[in-house]
């Protein structure tokens, strides 16, 4: 899978494990599960370069001020320019009822 990742994204041969890598495998592990962090990294190697604190850091926190669980988003969802992840989730935030506890 590693070759995969390679093959779809040659630019991570160019990321610092210790200083690029791994504290966004770390933070995307206190959200993720092993299995779907790894299916992301597949489908859109690119998340391993996006920014941390510019835009992963920032877009699970807005899903969570939501209460929109990242399992069931998109795997594109980071790799969507701000304007149109705005868009679809405040498409996602106003389609959902809430129903109030009796």
């Amino acid at each position: 899978e590693a070759e995969v990742l390679v093959e779809t994204y040659p630019q991570i041969l160019g990321l610092s494990i210790e200083n690029n890598m791994m504290p966004k495998i770390e933070y995307l592990l206190l959200h993720l599960p092993p299995d779907q962090l790894r299916e992301w990294a597949l489908y859109q190697p690119a998340i391993l370069a996006y920014s941390l604190n510019k835009r992963l850091i920032p877009r699970f926190e807005q899903l969570k001020a939501a209460d929109i669980a990242i399992s069931y988003s998109p795997k594109y969802l980071m790799s969507m320019t701000d304007s149109k992840f705005e868009s679809w989730l405040s498409l996602q935030a106003s389609s959902w009822t809430v129903i109030p506890d009796e």
